[in-house]
């Protein structure tokens, strides 16, 4: 189980940065899956904030009020997604 999992309004509920969650996010073995999922809410107009595989993500109501900071959150989680894994196969 995730640590997330116990405690999920540390990451999604938060709305600031948590250095200590974000370290906790860099072990933890579904990161990729974790950010895939974020990345998915984006596509489908949702509007995921909180903690997402170890990125800050802050909280907009609409796309028209995202802070710069959330665009560059959203390409890094993206990057996340399409870099495959060290030691997958080509």
């Amino acid at each position: 189980m995730t640590p997330c999992s116990h405690d999920p309004d540390r990451w999604a509920g938060a709305t600031q940065d948590d250095p200590e969650a974000r370290a906790i996010c860099l072990a933890c073995p579904v990161r990729r899956e974790c950010a895939k999922r974020a990345v998915e809410m984006v596509n489908n107009y949702q509007h995921p904030s909180g903690i997402w595989a170890g990125v800050y993500l802050p909280f907009a109501p609409n796309r028209h009020q995202y802070p710069r900071s959330r665009g560059y959150a959203v390409k890094r989680l993206r990057l996340m997604v399409e870099t495959k894994p060290v030691g997958a196969n080509p």
